[in-house]
């Protein structure tokens, strides 16, 4: 079977020649250091740049009439008003890695037009289109870091896919990203005056990170760890190689459940996470054989000392060890509010650098085997309530979906 070719297409991405030159084309506005979290995400896209990790894509469906121009005018907008958008990472003959907060950048945007397709094909094309996308990945020393494509499936009917490297935002920054696209879309749309307020840059949190105390923090967690000299393992089937594979298991919990958790949460005066962790460490103490466990968890990292970070799009995330110890004789109701008594306290020492923390362990980078995270941030709603505070565009959004 031939493959097909849309009926009408657009795309603004550079070409591999005009992306070497890159450098030369734009100016620099402004460049500083990594945080943490974004060295280990460079290396891990330097030792494997083919590897699908960290690739994250979003896409949902929208039932409108869409003007093309000033959805690529909107987020152009978009790139102005954030610099992390317009971000590059650069670490080839330099001895510290920085980032380069370019001056101009557009954003990439693609258009398909699909509308001949028959409808069975319809869906299977946007599965291709998604899987190609991510197969792509992102250069970070030259790649535009988020892209967005546009198919429109029918007439008033579009999916649109936001892509990025998780090295520019986290998943708090989607739905304020949603939120100022389609505001800025509504006022060029209806020739009227934005009204957003005004964003610090994330250049902010990484001034913060360079001015707190990390030998305080680097002792709290050597006195954290002390004792801890053998690795909690999940159970698993012999490594057949090191590739990255995506994989997912759903479990669903019953109301029922669902409501006796939030009962024994708010009896305790302790967050889901809380629970989570310590059944966690019961699980993983009994597979092992041990009473003290370790795993890494995923903290949100935007801390309230600088000035208007919950609208900062950027990565805030960060990884640290928790560490659980319990005993047989130990009531539930005692261990969970003795794991968020930890958790308060480690909270201040959130922005240490996982390498520098495992540095303080015996176990070096085997002191963590896997990580545990909680997202409580509810992206699918947030972005489909979007249409309910755009009533003036008559766009119905649905069917969000995302890959990370």
């Amino acid at each position: 079977k031939q493959e097909h070719t849309p009926s009408h297409s657009t795309s603004n991405h550079p070409s591999h020649k005009e992306a070497h030159s890159l450098d030369k084309q734009n100016e620099i506005e402004d460049n500083y250091k990594l945080t943490p979290m974004q060295e280990g995400m460079l290396f891990h896209a330097i030792h494997d740049s083919e590897s699908l990790a960290y690739f994250v894509q979003m896409n949902y469906r929208l039932n409108s009439e869409i003007s093309l121009d000033i959805m690529q005018k909107s987020l152009n907008e978009l790139f102005l008003r954030y610099d992390i958008l317009r971000t590059v990472f650069i670490y080839e003959g330099i001895q510290i890695p920085l980032q380069l907060v370019l001056k101009d950048r557009a954003c990439e945007f693609e258009y398909k037009d699909i509308r001949d397709l028959k409808t069975e094909e319809k869906q299977q094309y946007i599965l291709n289109y998604k899987k190609t996308d991510k197969e792509r990945g992102f250069r970070l020393d030259q790649d535009v870091l988020m892209r967005v494509s546009l198919i429109q499936i029918d007439n008033n009917e579009y999916e649109l896919i936001w892509s990025n490297h998780h090295i520019v935002m986290d998943g708090w920054c989607l739905s304020i990203l949603n939120n100022d696209f389609f505001e800025i879309y509504n006022s060029l749309l209806h020739n009227k005056s934005l009204k957003l307020n005004s964003v610090t840059p994330y250049k902010e949190y990484v001034k913060w990170l360079d001015s707190i105390d990390k030998n305080t923090s680097l002792e709290y967690w050597k006195e954290y760890l002390t004792g801890y000299e053998e690795q909690a393992l999940l159970p698993k089937l012999p490594e057949k190689g090191n590739e990255f594979v995506q994989q997912r298991e759903h479990l669903e919990l019953s109301k029922e459940v669902s409501a006796k958790f939030q009962k024994i949460a708010s009896d305790n005066n302790v967050t889901a996470n809380i629970i989570l962790q310590s059944v966690w460490a019961i699980v993983l103490g009994k597979y092992s054989n041990k009473e003290d466990i370790v795993f890494g968890s995923v903290v949100s990292g935007r801390p309230s000392e600088v000035y208007g970070v919950e609208s900062i799009v950027g990565l805030f995330i960060n990884n640290v060890p928790v560490r659980i110890q319990f005993s047989q004789d130990l009531e539930f109701n005692t261990l969970i509010k003795r794991v968020q008594n930890s958790n308060l306290d480690s909270e201040t020492h959130h922005y240490s650098s996982l390498a520098e923390i495992q540095a303080q362990s015996i176990l070096k980078q085997n002191l963590i085997a896997h990580i545990i995270v909680f997202e409580n941030f509810p992206i699918t709603e947030k972005i489909e309530s979007l249409d309910n505070d755009n009533e003036r565009l008559n766009i119905q959004i649905s069917g969000v979906d995302t890959f990370e």
